[in-house]
């Protein structure tokens, strides 16, 4: 979660508002980690179903040892590669991972590039931005943060 995201889904906290911020927000991008066939709770049947791993008394050591697997050699090199602003942008924009954006594209971007790209880049995106709500203050949120960059030493 790039911490201008984090920012933005915890901005009433930051406002004084009572509410506790998201400890677990919504996730810039989803997967799965998809278990082996003999693993699998329904192998042979279509997503999502297929995504569910059968943990029982009988296998719980394969399936144990299948997930151990699973995020060593798959999962975790694949977060550590998103750790990344520009990879996560990357896949983001053309996704080569199995993954699921779940912000929009031009707000996504806005809070990769929030911190180091020149303020009229910032600008020409949110031109952009499509409003989800009367109420939706994310343009005004993004231009009160970029008023703010240059006091905080980073460059425009």
């Amino acid at each position: 979660m790039p911490a201008p995201y984090w920012e933005w889904i915890n901005r009433h906290a930051a406002d004084g508002d009572s509410r506790a911020p998201v400890a677990f927000g919504p996730a810039v991008l989803s997967g799965e980690v998809i278990p082996p066939p003999h693993a699998a709770h329904a192998p042979d049947a279509g997503m999502p179903f297929r995504a569910r791993w059968a943990l029982r008394a009988d296998n719980g050591l394969v399936c144990g040892e299948a997930l151990a697997t699973a995020l060593h050699d798959d999962t975790v090199p694949q977060i550590v590669h998103l750790l990344d602003r520009s990879n996560l942008l990357r896949e983001c924009r053309r996704p080569a991972l199995p993954v699921v954006r779940r912000v929009p594209l031009t707000r996504l971007e806005i809070f990769l590039r929030l911190d180091e790209a020149p303020v009229e880049e910032i600008e020409s995106l949110l031109a952009d931005v499509q409003l989800t709500s009367p109420g939706d203050q994310f343009i005004t949120w993004t231009r009160r943060r970029l008023s703010t960059r240059n006091g905080s030493g980073l460059e425009a």
